[in-house]
Protein backbone atom coordinates (compact mmCIF):
# COMPACT_ATOMS: atom_id res chain seq x y z
CA UNK A 1 0.00 0.00 0.00
CA UNK A 2 2.88 2.35 0.72
CA UNK A 3 4.22 1.75 -2.76
CA UNK A 4 0.81 2.49 -4.31
CA UNK A 5 0.66 5.78 -2.41
CA UNK A 6 4.17 6.69 -3.56
CA UNK A 7 3.48 5.92 -7.22
CA UNK A 8 0.13 7.72 -7.51
CA UNK A 9 0.89 11.33 -8.30
CA UNK A 10 -1.39 14.33 -8.35
CA UNK A 11 -4.79 14.71 -6.71
CA UNK A 12 -6.72 11.58 -5.84
CA UNK A 13 -9.68 10.82 -3.60
CA UNK A 14 -9.22 7.11 -2.99
CA UNK A 15 -7.17 4.09 -4.02
CA UNK A 16 -9.10 0.89 -4.66
CA UNK A 17 -7.28 -2.23 -3.49
CA UNK A 18 -10.30 -4.40 -4.33
CA UNK A 19 -13.08 -4.31 -6.92
CA UNK A 20 -15.76 -5.56 -4.53
CA UNK A 21 -18.11 -3.32 -2.59
CA UNK A 22 -16.62 -1.01 0.02
CA UNK A 23 -13.67 -3.16 1.10
CA UNK A 24 -10.06 -2.23 0.38
CA UNK A 25 -10.72 1.50 -0.11
CA UNK A 26 -7.98 3.86 1.02
CA UNK A 27 -9.25 7.45 1.24
CA UNK A 28 -6.99 10.46 1.05
CA UNK A 29 -7.14 12.29 4.38
CA UNK A 30 -8.24 15.52 2.68
CA UNK A 31 -11.29 13.75 1.20
CA UNK A 32 -12.48 12.02 4.37
CA UNK A 33 -14.54 14.89 5.94
CA UNK A 34 -16.71 15.48 2.86
CA UNK A 35 -17.13 11.76 2.23
CA UNK A 36 -18.21 11.21 5.85
CA UNK A 37 -20.75 14.04 5.62
CA UNK A 38 -22.19 12.51 2.45
CA UNK A 39 -22.50 9.08 4.08
CA UNK A 40 -24.15 10.52 7.20
CA UNK A 41 -26.78 12.26 5.09
CA UNK A 42 -27.79 9.26 3.00
CA UNK A 43 -26.67 6.04 4.72
CA UNK A 44 -30.29 5.08 5.46
CA UNK A 45 -31.12 5.30 1.74
CA UNK A 46 -28.37 3.23 0.09
CA UNK A 47 -25.43 0.96 0.97
CA UNK A 48 -22.11 2.77 1.47
CA UNK A 49 -20.52 1.46 -1.73
CA UNK A 50 -23.43 2.82 -3.79
CA UNK A 51 -23.17 6.16 -1.99
CA UNK A 52 -19.45 6.26 -2.74
CA UNK A 53 -20.22 6.05 -6.47
CA UNK A 54 -22.86 8.78 -6.13
CA UNK A 55 -20.43 11.01 -4.25
CA UNK A 56 -17.74 10.66 -6.91
CA UNK A 57 -20.21 11.38 -9.69
CA UNK A 58 -21.53 14.50 -7.97
CA UNK A 59 -18.01 15.71 -7.22
CA UNK A 60 -16.41 15.08 -10.61
CA UNK A 61 -19.12 15.32 -13.29
CA UNK A 62 -20.88 18.33 -14.73
CA UNK A 63 -24.57 18.44 -15.55
CA UNK A 64 -25.25 16.74 -18.88
CA UNK A 65 -21.60 15.76 -19.32
CA UNK A 66 -20.84 12.86 -21.64
CA UNK A 67 -20.77 9.71 -19.50
CA UNK A 68 -17.51 8.34 -20.95
CA UNK A 69 -15.71 11.57 -20.06
CA UNK A 70 -17.40 11.66 -16.66
CA UNK A 71 -16.30 8.09 -15.95
CA UNK A 72 -12.75 8.91 -16.98
CA UNK A 73 -12.66 11.88 -14.58
CA UNK A 74 -13.88 9.62 -11.78
CA UNK A 75 -11.19 7.02 -12.52
CA UNK A 76 -8.57 9.77 -12.33
CA UNK A 77 -9.38 10.33 -8.65
CA UNK A 78 -10.70 6.88 -7.67
CA UNK A 79 -7.78 4.81 -8.86
CA UNK A 80 -7.80 1.01 -9.07
CA UNK A 81 -4.65 -0.72 -7.86
CA UNK A 82 -3.79 -4.11 -9.32
CA UNK A 83 -3.28 -6.78 -8.19
CA UNK A 84 -5.93 -6.50 -5.46
CA UNK A 85 -4.83 -6.84 -1.85
CA UNK A 86 -8.22 -7.74 -0.33
CA UNK A 87 -10.55 -10.67 -0.99
CA UNK A 88 -14.14 -11.40 0.04
CA UNK A 89 -14.26 -14.59 2.15
CA UNK A 90 -17.28 -16.79 2.72
CA UNK A 91 -20.72 -16.44 1.17
CA UNK A 92 -22.65 -14.31 3.66
CA UNK A 93 -23.57 -10.88 2.34
CA UNK A 94 -23.71 -7.70 4.41
CA UNK A 95 -27.29 -7.42 3.13
CA UNK A 96 -29.39 -9.47 5.53
CA UNK A 97 -30.68 -12.71 4.06
CA UNK A 98 -28.52 -12.52 0.93
CA UNK A 99 -25.79 -14.86 -0.31
CA UNK A 100 -22.70 -13.33 -1.93
CA UNK A 101 -20.43 -15.64 -3.91
CA UNK A 102 -18.44 -12.87 -5.60
CA UNK A 103 -14.66 -13.17 -5.71
CA UNK A 104 -12.10 -10.59 -6.80
CA UNK A 105 -10.37 -12.11 -9.84
CA UNK A 106 -7.51 -9.59 -9.51
CA UNK A 107 -6.61 -10.74 -5.99
CA UNK A 108 -3.18 -12.24 -5.35
CA UNK A 109 -1.96 -13.43 -1.97
CA UNK A 110 1.72 -13.50 -2.96
CA UNK A 111 2.11 -9.79 -3.74
CA UNK A 112 5.22 -8.14 -2.30
CA UNK A 113 7.07 -4.88 -2.76
CA UNK A 114 9.33 -6.24 -5.49
CA UNK A 115 6.66 -7.82 -7.69
CA UNK A 116 4.03 -5.11 -7.29
CA UNK A 117 3.88 -2.13 -9.64
CA UNK A 118 1.05 0.38 -9.81
CA UNK A 119 0.47 1.48 -13.38
CA UNK A 120 -1.81 3.95 -15.06
CA UNK A 121 -1.60 6.38 -17.92
CA UNK A 122 -0.98 9.97 -16.85
CA UNK A 123 -4.24 11.90 -16.39
CA UNK A 124 -5.40 13.74 -19.50
CA UNK A 125 -7.14 17.10 -19.49
CA UNK A 126 -8.99 16.27 -22.70
CA UNK A 127 -9.08 13.72 -25.53
CA UNK A 128 -10.01 14.91 -29.00
CA UNK A 129 -10.62 12.83 -32.11
CA UNK A 130 -12.04 13.41 -35.57
CA UNK A 131 -12.64 9.68 -36.07
CA UNK A 132 -16.26 8.57 -36.31
CA UNK A 133 -17.01 6.34 -33.34
CA UNK A 134 -18.73 3.02 -33.96
CA UNK A 135 -18.47 1.39 -30.54
CA UNK A 136 -17.29 2.48 -27.08
CA UNK A 137 -15.42 5.72 -26.51
CA UNK A 138 -11.85 6.87 -26.91
CA UNK A 139 -11.67 7.44 -23.14
CA UNK A 140 -12.36 3.71 -22.67
CA UNK A 141 -9.18 2.62 -24.43
CA UNK A 142 -7.05 5.22 -22.64
CA UNK A 143 -8.17 3.86 -19.27
CA UNK A 144 -7.77 0.26 -20.44
CA UNK A 145 -11.45 -0.53 -19.92
CA UNK A 146 -12.46 -1.39 -23.50
CA UNK A 147 -11.37 -1.14 -27.12
CA UNK A 148 -12.20 1.92 -29.20
CA UNK A 149 -13.82 1.05 -32.53
CA UNK A 150 -14.15 3.64 -35.30
CA UNK A 151 -15.28 3.66 -38.91
CA UNK A 152 -12.85 4.19 -41.80
CA UNK A 153 -10.02 6.61 -40.82
CA UNK A 154 -9.58 9.41 -43.34
CA UNK A 155 -6.52 11.43 -44.26
CA UNK A 156 -5.59 13.90 -41.49
CA UNK A 157 -7.95 12.31 -38.95
CA UNK A 158 -6.44 12.57 -35.47
CA UNK A 159 -6.55 11.15 -31.97
CA UNK A 160 -5.09 13.70 -29.58
CA UNK A 161 -4.41 13.27 -25.86
CA UNK A 162 -3.95 16.63 -24.11
CA UNK A 163 -2.12 17.06 -20.80
CA UNK A 164 -2.40 20.01 -18.43
CA UNK A 165 -0.09 20.09 -16.53
CA UNK A 166 2.33 18.74 -19.15
CA UNK A 167 4.02 15.36 -18.77
CA UNK A 168 7.37 13.83 -19.69
CA UNK A 169 7.11 10.43 -21.38
CA UNK A 170 9.81 7.96 -22.31
CA UNK A 171 7.77 5.28 -24.08
CA UNK A 172 4.52 5.22 -26.04
CA UNK A 173 2.70 2.03 -27.05
CA UNK A 174 -0.38 2.10 -29.29
CA UNK A 175 -1.78 -1.13 -30.72
CA UNK A 176 -4.59 -1.44 -33.26
CA UNK A 177 -6.67 -4.41 -34.37
CA UNK A 178 -7.58 -7.40 -32.20
CA UNK A 179 -8.24 -11.14 -32.47
CA UNK A 180 -11.79 -10.63 -33.73
CA UNK A 181 -10.89 -7.82 -36.14
CA UNK A 182 -7.28 -8.44 -37.22
CA UNK A 183 -7.55 -6.26 -40.33
CA UNK A 184 -8.96 -3.19 -38.54
CA UNK A 185 -5.52 -1.71 -38.07
CA UNK A 186 -3.75 1.58 -38.66
CA UNK A 187 -0.57 1.41 -40.73
CA UNK A 188 -0.26 4.71 -42.54
CA UNK A 189 -0.11 7.04 -39.54
CA UNK A 190 2.42 8.90 -37.42
CA UNK A 191 2.78 9.74 -33.72
CA UNK A 192 3.50 13.37 -32.86
CA UNK A 193 3.96 15.46 -29.73
CA UNK A 194 3.49 19.13 -28.92
CA UNK A 195 6.43 20.21 -26.78
CA UNK A 196 6.31 22.74 -23.99
CA UNK A 197 9.71 24.19 -24.92
CA UNK A 198 8.77 25.53 -28.40
CA UNK A 199 6.24 27.85 -26.76
CA UNK A 200 9.05 30.32 -26.10
CA UNK A 201 10.30 30.50 -29.68
CA UNK A 202 8.85 30.88 -33.19
CA UNK A 203 7.48 27.79 -34.90
CA UNK A 204 7.87 26.81 -38.56
CA UNK A 205 4.84 27.37 -40.71
CA UNK A 206 2.84 24.33 -41.87
CA UNK A 207 4.41 22.81 -44.94
CA UNK A 208 7.95 23.40 -43.64
CA UNK A 209 10.02 20.70 -41.97
CA UNK A 210 7.61 17.92 -42.91
CA UNK A 211 4.58 19.54 -41.28
CA UNK A 212 1.42 19.09 -43.40
CA UNK A 213 -0.60 22.06 -44.62
CA UNK A 214 -3.49 22.96 -42.35
CA UNK A 215 -6.84 21.44 -43.30
CA UNK A 216 -9.10 24.20 -42.03
CA UNK A 217 -12.10 22.20 -40.78
CA UNK A 218 -10.11 19.58 -38.87
CA UNK A 219 -7.24 21.67 -37.58
CA UNK A 220 -9.35 24.65 -36.62
CA UNK A 221 -11.62 22.44 -34.52
CA UNK A 222 -8.61 20.75 -32.94
CA UNK A 223 -7.05 24.15 -32.22
CA UNK A 224 -10.18 25.34 -30.43
CA UNK A 225 -10.28 22.20 -28.26
CA UNK A 226 -6.55 22.43 -27.56
CA UNK A 227 -6.45 26.13 -26.71
CA UNK A 228 -9.48 25.86 -24.44
CA UNK A 229 -7.93 22.90 -22.63
CA UNK A 230 -4.45 24.49 -22.44
CA UNK A 231 -4.90 28.29 -22.21
CA UNK A 232 -1.11 28.76 -22.02
CA UNK A 233 -0.91 27.95 -25.73
CA UNK A 234 -2.60 31.22 -26.64
CA UNK A 235 0.37 33.20 -25.30
CA UNK A 236 2.46 31.79 -28.13
CA UNK A 237 0.25 30.38 -30.86
CA UNK A 238 -2.36 32.81 -32.13
CA UNK A 239 -3.66 30.57 -34.91
CA UNK A 240 -4.20 26.90 -35.71
CA UNK A 241 -1.44 27.13 -38.31
CA UNK A 242 1.17 28.24 -35.78
CA UNK A 243 0.25 25.45 -33.39
CA UNK A 244 0.30 22.78 -36.12
CA UNK A 245 3.83 23.81 -37.01
CA UNK A 246 5.02 23.04 -33.48
CA UNK A 247 4.13 19.33 -33.53
CA UNK A 248 7.15 17.03 -33.75
CA UNK A 249 6.95 13.54 -35.26
CA UNK A 250 8.56 10.95 -32.99
CA UNK A 251 7.47 7.70 -34.65
CA UNK A 252 5.03 5.88 -36.91
CA UNK A 253 2.91 2.74 -37.09
CA UNK A 254 4.35 -0.44 -38.56
CA UNK A 255 2.75 -2.89 -41.00
CA UNK A 256 1.10 -4.76 -38.11
CA UNK A 257 -0.71 -1.65 -36.90
CA UNK A 258 1.49 -1.08 -33.86
CA UNK A 259 3.52 1.87 -32.62
CA UNK A 260 6.10 1.17 -29.90
CA UNK A 261 8.16 4.31 -29.53
CA UNK A 262 11.00 5.14 -27.19
CA UNK A 263 10.80 8.89 -26.75
CA UNK A 264 14.14 10.69 -27.20
CA UNK A 265 15.86 11.81 -23.99
CA UNK A 266 14.39 14.73 -22.08
CA UNK A 267 17.03 17.08 -23.45
CA UNK A 268 15.50 16.67 -26.93
CA UNK A 269 11.76 16.39 -26.26
CA UNK A 270 11.12 17.32 -22.63
CA UNK A 271 7.63 17.84 -21.30
CA UNK A 272 4.71 17.77 -23.71
CA UNK A 273 1.27 19.32 -23.83
CA UNK A 274 -0.15 16.87 -26.30
CA UNK A 275 0.31 13.38 -27.78
CA UNK A 276 -1.27 12.91 -31.20
CA UNK A 277 -1.85 10.15 -33.75
CA UNK A 278 -2.34 11.56 -37.26
CA UNK A 279 -3.58 9.52 -40.24
CA UNK A 280 -1.58 10.09 -43.43
CA UNK A 281 -3.92 8.43 -45.94
CA UNK A 282 -7.51 7.22 -46.01
CA UNK A 283 -7.78 3.58 -44.98
CA UNK A 284 -9.79 0.81 -46.63
CA UNK A 285 -10.77 -0.78 -43.32
CA UNK A 286 -12.33 0.33 -40.05
CA UNK A 287 -10.15 0.86 -36.99
CA UNK A 288 -9.91 -0.90 -33.64
CA UNK A 289 -7.62 0.69 -31.05
CA UNK A 290 -7.05 -1.89 -28.33
CA UNK A 291 -4.23 -0.32 -26.32
CA UNK A 292 -2.85 3.12 -25.53
CA UNK A 293 0.02 3.28 -23.05
CA UNK A 294 1.89 6.48 -22.20
CA UNK A 295 4.75 5.41 -19.95
CA UNK A 296 7.01 7.53 -17.80
CA UNK A 297 9.72 6.72 -15.26
CA UNK A 298 8.34 6.48 -11.74
CA UNK A 299 10.06 6.43 -8.36
CA UNK A 300 13.40 5.43 -9.82
CA UNK A 301 11.92 2.62 -11.95
CA UNK A 302 12.30 2.89 -15.71
CA UNK A 303 9.09 2.64 -17.71
CA UNK A 304 10.28 -0.51 -19.49
CA UNK A 305 10.85 -2.29 -16.18
CA UNK A 306 7.56 -0.96 -14.82
CA UNK A 307 5.72 -2.28 -17.88
CA UNK A 308 7.46 -5.62 -17.41
CA UNK A 309 6.16 -5.80 -13.84
CA UNK A 310 2.68 -5.03 -15.13
CA UNK A 311 2.78 -7.84 -17.67
CA UNK A 312 4.01 -10.23 -14.98
CA UNK A 313 1.12 -9.29 -12.70
CA UNK A 314 -1.44 -9.81 -15.47
CA UNK A 315 -0.31 -13.36 -16.28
Amino acid sequence: MKRAIATNRGDWVLLEFSVLGFIGRLFHSSSVPRMVEFLLMFYTQKPCDWLMEDYLQVRMCGHGEKWAKCLYKIRCVARPVRPSLFQHLGFRSSLQGHINKLKDKHYRSDVNSTSYAAFSNPPVANIFTTLTTYANDIYDVYTGEKIFWATIPKENDVMEFMFNPPVTLDRIIINTGDAKHPTDILTNAVVEVLQVSPLSRPSPLPGEGGTPPVKHAIHQKAWMERSNTIPELRTWAKTAAQCEGAFVQIGKFDSLGQADISVPPESKIGSIWSLRVRVLATSKMWLVVNKVRALRACCGISSSKLFGYLLTDLK
